[in-house]
């Protein structure tokens, strides 16, 4: 769908939350695609009944660094799951960097940073950015940028 300037607004995307009158929230916008994008990168194959080919489970791969041609194949599957399954996005380019430990950015053990850049802006944004490391703690830490 497209506004009256021709640029592109993405369907709406629902949260697992709900609002005061117990209806689920919807996100839409930039915000929208990033949480459907976000959903398919995390999301392990075989989770999806109806298609089992759907996700990318992007966490394996912050490990998987030192393997030869993991950027290329990271860069390739991250493009054929957006261009399919998400069908409003239309990508120019995708972008994968592996960092080691940073104390200084406190970042524990690998990162991956994926930078997806729209070659049809949405909402004036042409690039997202996500963010995949371990906080100290060892949690997962996961942040998105919007650009």
């Amino acid at each position: 769908m497209q506004d009256e300037n021709g640029r592109i607004i993405p369907d709406l995307e629902p949260l697992m939350e709900v609002n005061a009158f117990s209806l689920t929230k919807m996100e839409n916008g930039i915000r929208g695609v990033a949480k459907r994008i976000n959903n398919l990168l995390f999301q392990k194959k075989g989770t999806c009944l109806d298609d089992y080919n759907m996700g990318v489970d992007i966490q394996q791969y912050r490990f998987d660094r030192s393997a030869d041609g993991v950027i290329g194949k990271l860069q390739s599957e991250i493009t054929d799951q957006i261009n399919t399954y998400i069908d409003d996005v239309k990508l120019s380019e995708v972008q994968v960097e592996f960092t080691k430990n940073n104390s200084s950015k406190n970042i524990v053990g690998n990162s991956l940073f994926v930078k997806l850049f729209f070659s049809e802006p949405i909402e004036g944004s042409n690039y997202l950015g996500i963010k995949v490391s371990k906080k100290p703690s060892g949690e997962p830490d996961v942040s998105m940028f919007i650009v």
